[in-house]
């Protein structure tokens, strides 16, 4: 955060950048000025000048404190597929940089699968198993979600299933059923083969939990291609069906037209 002291705003979207928010080197904080906002906004695609608080009325004007941040996030409830409204949560808080992370931390986005029971296991492994994903444990006595989950999360999305577990009562089965005596300890149980025989489980035995080395281990295990839910396969399909007849409804009136230049020239 090193950096902030030097900008007029920071412009943040929800992604797992923000792991890195701590970074003063890290390529994804962008310093804007009344120069250069319109490019950088406009042309990472984040959003339309004429949103609502950007542009020289909102981004370029002088804050009450400095460094500071605005965050814009999607809105939950919105049309399927799309993300043009947007929450403005603006930084309210010291201008110090411990106060600043704890304030992104909380704001990452979250897909981490939260484990307190036997029952919660169980639909954990159901969802996963109805969508064919690789399951992975990761069992941590931390009180909170920590930033760096929250990026595997992301960084993951639809190609694991990520669940973090408590060591509680409830969760001590769990714990004794994929060996687990230390913590903080991650397992990925890979789906099961075609006729459903389950996979032995696959511990990370490497030193320490960096962001690094967690990637590069989940990377060997995630599925290549994202799992998409019914509706999102059902609309790929529709749109490659379209493609396809428009592809062929081409070609037919190519045809066509080579056969009426044909007769012509016959003529």
């Amino acid at each position: 955060m090193r950096t902030a002291a030097a900008l007029w705003s920071v412009l943040l979207a929800a992604t797992a950048a923000l792991a890195n928010a701590g970074n003063p080197f890290s390529s994804n904080v962008i310093a804007l000025t009344p120069k250069n906002w319109r490019q950088e906004v406009e042309g990472l695609r984040l959003l339309p000048a004429s949103y609502p608080g950007v542009g020289e009325a909102g981004w370029c004007r002088e804050r009450d404190g400095t460094p500071t941040i605005r965050l814009y996030k999607p809105k939950k409830k919105q049309k399927p597929g799309s993300n043009a409204q947007k929450a403005v949560n603006d930084y309210q808080y010291e201008r110090k940089a411990v106060d600043m992370k704890r304030f992104l931390d909380a704001q990452m986005p979250d897909f981490v699968e939260k484990v307190k029971d036997g029952a919660d296991f169980a639909k954990f492994q159901d969802k996963a198993t109805r969508n064919q994903l690789p399951q992975v444990l990761l069992f941590s006595s931390k009180p909170n979600t920590s930033p760096l989950t929250k990026y595997l999360s992301v960084e993951f999305r639809r190609r694991i299933l990520l669940a973090e577990i408590k060591p509680n009562k409830k969760n001590e089965s769990i714990l004794e059923k994929y060996g687990v005596t230390k913590l903080p300890a991650l397992v990925v149980i890979p789906p099961a083969n075609a006729d459903g025989d389950e996979s032995a489980p696959i511990h990370f035995d490497g030193d320490g939990f960096t962001r690094h080395k967690l990637h590069g281990f989940l990377s060997k295990h995630a599925l290549k291609d994202p799992v998409l839910n019914a509706k999102k396969k059902e609309d790929v399909k529709g749109e490659s069906a379209n493609e396809e007849e428009k592809s062929q409804k081409t070609g037919d009136d190519e045809a066509n037209s080579k056969a009426k230049e044909k007769v012509h020239s016959e003529l």
